[in-house]
C-alpha cells in the first residue's frame, strides 16, 4: 500500500508514486511534481450536506454525521406521516395531535453504504431465484395513497424500492 501518515498518504498508482493529502485533497504525482485536485463521488444521497472529506474520515465524531434538517416542508412530512399513522384506538390518538420540534438526519458514509449493498444483493438474489415481489395490499401506513406525497418529501432522490417491499415503518 505505502505509508500512511494521516492525514496523507504516500502510494504508487498506476506506475507512478503519488502523495495524497486528505486535509488539502489534493494528490501530487512525485516525478512530475504536479498537484491536482482529488476528483472522486460519493454515493450518497443528493440532500446530504456533509462534505465528501468529513464522510470518509470513520473516525471523526458524530458532529459532522448529525445533521439538523431545517427544512419546514420535510418537518410537516414528518408530522403528517407520524399523525396519520396514528390508530383508531383512545391511546393512540396521542400520535395524531404530534407536534415536530425537530429533524436530524444521520450522514453516514459507512452505514449508507452497508445499506446500499444490503439493497443491491437482495435485487440479485431475487433475479438469481426469479422471486417478483408485488405491492403489499392493501396499502397501509406510509404506502397509503393519502400519506404517499408526505413520504415522497422524504426521498430526496433514493425513494424507497418498491421492488423489494421497502417502506417505512410507524408504532
Amino acid at each position: 500500500l505505502g505509508q500512511v501518515d494521516w492525514p496523507s498518504l504516500q502510494l504508487n498508482s498506476c506506475g507512478a508514486q503519488r502523495t495524497y493529502n486528505f486535509d488539502r485533497m489534493t494528490q501530487k504525482n512525485l516525478a512530475t511534481g504536479k498537484t491536482r485536485t482529488i476528483r472522486f463521488q460519493l454515493d450518497v444521497p443528493l440532500d446530504w450536506t456533509t462534505s465528501h472529506r468529513h464522510l470518509l474520515q470513520e473516525g471523526v465524531g458524530t458532529r459532522y454525521k448529525y445533521v439538523w434538517v431545517e427544512s419546514p416542508v420535510i418537518l410537516e412530512a414528518v408530522r403528517k406521516l407520524l399523525s396519520q399513522s396514528a390508530h383508531a384506538a383512545p391511546d393512540c390518538q396521542v400520535m395524531a395531535n404530534v407536534h415536530v420540534k425537530s429533524v436530524h438526519r444521520i450522514e453516514h458514509f459507512l452505514l449508507w453504504q452497508k445499506y446500499s449493498s444490503h439493497l443491491r444483493n437482495m435485487q440479485a438474489e431475487h433475479a438469481r431465484l426469479g422471486v417478483n415481489c408485488c405491492e403489499v395490499c392493501p396499502l397501509m401506513g406510509c404506502n397509503e395513497p393519502a400519506m404517499r406525497h408526505s413520504r415522497t418529501c422524504l426521498d430526496t432522490g433514493t425513494s424507497l424500492n418498491s421492488n423489494l417491499n421497502e417502506c417505512l415503518l410507524f408504532h
